[in-house]
């Protein structure tokens, strides 16, 4: 198969792959919010987000390091596989002493302890399923990697929905993620050994040695990502005083419904992103043709999102998660002006990472870390949740600007005013709709308004011949230019 093709195969499967398994997550979230109600909810929140906060410490950027090297020399996947698997064993009891550690300096109760800790196994068989996952495709079999990614959240959603019929707490359902962990770590070692190579399980330790020093750099990147990503909530814990689980629930849930939203800017940067990268080495201007079609495409797709979600925060809360979860539609209006500046984070990172600047992507998002933690501190004692969701938007802004900045001082600067006026005059008048038809059924809104906004957009030529051509091409994963 030619290279082309085989890029076209794999970024189509993992797109595929990617997305169905955060559907599926996102409905298991939903059903397990709706069951547990927004306080205990808030619990099981809680201890996921502040295990993940210590992601890092069960891989320190391993399983990205191997994903290229396995790449390279494909003989080779035993010696990292084993390797790898063996320190990950060292790194769990790390992972745990650090997490209890923490936990008891912030003074959490011991129940709530006691959940973290199931929640840092969950997070530890992840870990190992994940560099599995690595070495999938870095042997480019995508199928493998999406097809074993879906299985796990497929036995997780079966599993929750025996713990719900169980009539299970909060904590049942944790044990219930830990289980589909630990199948998912069996088939996937089986599939590997049966498909790929065998595991001998021998240490190098000068070989492992190696492999740290030159990991460590890829797992100081993912922990500050993983810091910008979590943090909130903990912050939360510790700052808001009263009702601080249901708060978790509120903001959690609204929380989950924008993470959904980000598979927009993923699948059409996994679309992109292998034609980025070659046009860097061989054709400037077409980089910059990319870089200019993405930045327009995701403005005209974001605008509508964000209106329409500040809008129908209430009807999309009360459908989704029920009426014990109605501050959730605060939180939800909060967070979705973010979305406004996240969507061109990915757009940045696509340049940055084509021009071989993964440094400045770093550096934007410690910036942005710094930003949010500061706020957070500021804002949540005196506005609860509302605060944190303001911190974020701020935090994405501060990205946003920074790599605007450089972009356009070392690579190239786009007229933002050209290209937002005319979405945001279709953005307009479909809010007009929005706002004064409330009496219509939230499902109709959405399907009424995303067609007066498309309508508008073409009626005053908001959307190019050329913008068709690039959407069609992302659609059936090929970026002509």
């Amino acid at each position: 198969m030619k290279t082309a093709q085989r890029i076209v195969k794999n970024t189509g499967i993992l797109f595929a792959g990617l997305n169905i398994n955060k559907v599926i997550t996102l409905f298991l979230t939903i059903v397990i919010a709706r069951y547990l109600g927004n306080v205990d909810f808030g619990k099981f929140a809680f201890a996921i987000s502040f295990t993940g906060l210590f992601i890092v410490l069960t891989d320190i950027g391993m399983r990205i390091f191997i994903k290229r090297e396995v790449a390279r020399d494909l003989k080779r996947a035993d010696q990292y596989l084993s390797n790898v698997l063996a320190m990950k064993v060292v790194l769990t009891f790390v992972t745990l002493i650090v997490v209890y550690c923490v936990a008891l300096l912030l003074q959490y109760a011991t129940f709530t302890i006691f959940t973290i800790l199931i929640a840092v196994a969950i997070m530890v068989f992840q870990s190992f399923n994940d560099s599995i996952d690595m070495v999938y495709q870095a042997f480019e079999r995508m199928d493998y990697s999406a097809g074993i990614t879906i299985a796990r959240t497929v036995i997780r959603f079966g599993l929750v929905i025996v713990a719900v019929l169980a009539g299970m707490s909060f904590v049942g359902i944790l044990l219930m993620f830990l289980a589909s962990s630990i199948i998912s770590l069996i088939i996937s070692l089986i599939v590997f050994t049966r498909r790929f190579s065998s595991l001998s399980f021998e240490i190098d330790f000068d070989f492992l040695k190696d492999l740290i020093r030159k990991s460590i750099p890829f797992g100081v990147a993912a922990m500050f990502m993983t810091i910008y990503a979590k943090v909130d909530v903990t912050m939360i814990s510790k700052l808001v005083l009263e009702n601080t689980d249901a708060v978790i629930g509120w903001y959690s849930a609204a929380h989950t419904l924008i993470d959904g939203l980000q598979f927009i800017p993923v699948a059409i940067a996994a679309a992109i992103e292998p034609i980025a990268a070659r046009a860097f080495e061989k054709s400037i201007p077409t980089l910059k043709k990319i870089y200019t079609n993405t930045f327009r495409i995701l403005i005209i797709l974001s605008f509508p999102i964000v209106l329409g979600t500040h809008i129908l925060a209430e009807k999309i809360i009360l459908l989704i998660y029920g009426p014990e979860f109605m501050e959730s539609a605060i939180a939800l209006q909060a967070l979705i002006w973010m979305m406004l500046f996240h969507f061109h984070v990915f757009t940045y990172g696509l340049v940055l990472n084509s021009m071989n600047k993964e440094k400045l992507t770093m550096f934007f998002t410690i910036i942005a870390v710094l930003v949010n933690i500061t706020l957070n501190l500021i804002l949540i004692p005196q506005f609860s949740f509302i605060g944190a969701g303001i911190a974020t938007i701020f935090s994405e802004f501060s990205y946003f600007i920074l790599g605007y900045i450089y972009i356009s001082k070392k690579f190239l600067v786009l007229n933002i005013i050209k290209y937002i006026y005319k979405p945001i005059i279709a953005t307009g008048v479909m809010g007009l709709f929005l706002y004064y038809f409330p009496a219509i059924p939230v499902i109709i809104q959405v399907i009424v308004g995303s067609v007066i906004y498309f309508s508008v957009l073409f009626i005053i030529r908001g959307i190019t011949n050329e913008d068709k051509k690039v959407i069609i091409n992302l659609i059936s994963k090929r970026f002509i230019i």
